[in-house]
């Protein structure tokens, strides 16, 4: 029995977690995944790559795109959106990849998830900002001017010797 069926997009996987697979059978991740129970045997799901590395930036971002987090840690996160279930969940060094029940149209997870993305790096950029205007406060930097082009902001310090 194969777990993966290769789809279009190379980012996307279907699998059945099912008891019957063997531990040589089964990916390290989908067992683990199984394993702490963030999916349940059985059931069939698309699994999706991410980008996303920080569980409270993936959480924020979800709540931002209209989910509601039932479920999270540091490695992974459940939420919901109407009736349709999103499981994300990564391991230490890897980024999170999100598992939507097949019945969920695969194009329609893709763009979900591509759109989470661009949420998440939008907070990414709102975050680096803030920290980078805090630390040049503490070092005593001036901020003179600060231009904002698209997604991209340029700011020139004043540095004083």
């Amino acid at each position: 029995m194969s777990l993966f069926i290769e789809l279009e997009s190379e980012k996307i996987q279907r699998f059945k977690g099912a008891e019957d697979t063997t531990l040589e059978d089964m990916r390290e991740d989908e067992l683990f995944a199984l394993e702490k129970g963030y999916l349940e045997k059985g059931k069939r799901y698309y699994k999706i790559e991410t980008e996303m590395n920080d569980h409270n930036l993936l959480q924020k971002a979800l709540t931002h795109y209209g989910a509601t987090v039932t479920e999270a840690d540091e490695f992974h996160v459940v939420a919901v959106v109407g009736d349709i279930k999103m499981t994300f969940y990564k391991e230490e060094s890897e980024p999170f990849r999100a598992f939507f029940e097949q019945q969920v149209d695969v194009v329609d997870a893709e763009q979900f998830v591509q759109s989470l993305i661009t949420e998440y790096l939008d907070l990414v950029r709102q975050v680096t900002y803030e920290m980078l205007i805090n630390r040049a406060q503490e070092e005593g930097l001036v901020l003179e001017t600060e231009q904002r082009r698209d997604k991209k902001i340029a700011l020139t310090f004043i540095v004083e010797e």
